[in-house]
């Protein structure tokens, strides 16, 4: 699925027309269609203006189609609405080594993320540490009640 359809797919489900996601982001109805029909690619600022309007997360609205890699943030990016830096290479996440990968992490979370997504990044990770195979053997979580 290109990035086109996907928006078309959050946009339905957010239940909102064209019109509609057109006068969030300051741009024409015939924008947004192209847009979803792939004729035209939006800015890497306009994508991430569509996912907050939409309420998506970024990284999966524009799937593999828009390589990433870590970089400066693009000009007249507010790093406190969700903009990520101007290039990350997807395909290349499962190649990097754990010294990136955190890297990358917190550069996302620090420059990436509103204060809802962070939030949100922090409940799945409490999530995961319910669950013992996820945790370090070092690392023991006390429950409610219990007392080291």
């Amino acid at each position: 699925m290109k990035t086109g359809e996907r928006i078309r797919k959050a946009r339905k489900q957010k239940g909102i027309t064209q019109q509609e996601l057109a006068e969030k982001l300051g741009v024409t109805q015939a924008m947004i269609g192209q847009y979803e029909r792939g004729i035209r690619q939006p800015k890497i600022e306009t994508l991430i203006r569509i996912a907050n309007s939409l309420e998506v997360d970024f990284v999966k609205l524009i799937g593999s189609d828009i390589p990433i890699t870590r970089g400066e943030l693009p000009n007249g990016a507010d790093s406190a609405h969700g903009t990520i830096a101007k290039q990350i290479d997807l395909t290349k996440f499962p190649s990097l080594t754990a010294e990136e990968k955190n890297e990358l992490f917190h550069r996302v979370f620090d420059e990436c993320l509103n204060d809802v997504g962070k939030l949100r990044v922090v409940e799945y990770a409490m999530d995961l540490m319910a669950q013992k195979k996820y945790l370090l053997p070092n690392v023991e979580l006390l429950k409610d009640g219990e007392q080291e």
